[in-house]
């Protein structure tokens, strides 16, 4: 594997840390009117020892750039829309760390896209 940079076709090598810059993209849903895409994109955390996860959306013909609607310190991932494309439910290890764990569980978390907080539904 090797790297580019900007202005040069000359490759570089691939070090360790060029790993926490790669994006993965998952998981994308389409909305049940099929004008909307939800997807998730996470990113290496070193200093959590794993990944960082936000959903993300976009329109299906592309006229919008995309929208993170979620942010943070977890990994938000597996967006679902609701039957009426209004909300998204999708996975998340926010909260307390439990004692004996290194990270928080997962939970499903529910998101109006009208806006507000996503709300936790399971523990």
């Amino acid at each position: 594997m090797a790297r580019y940079a900007a202005l040069s076709s000359s490759p570089l090598p691939l070090s360790p840390e060029d790993l926490y810059e790669f994006r993965f993209l998952t998981d994308a849903q389409i909305s049940p009117d099929g004008a909307r895409i939800a997807y998730s994109v996470k990113t290496a955390n070193p200093k959590r020892d794993g990944y960082l996860g936000a959903i993300w959306l976009v329109s299906a013909d592309g006229t919008t750039p995309p929208v993170q609607i979620t942010a943070g310190t977890a990994q938000d991932s597996s967006p679902r829309w609701s039957p009426d494309g209004s909300e998204l439910a999708f996975t998340s290890d926010r909260g307390e760390v439990p004692k004996g764990r290194k990270r928080p569980p997962r939970n499903v978390f529910v998101l109006d896209l009208a806006g507000g907080e996503a709300r936790q539904l399971t523990r």
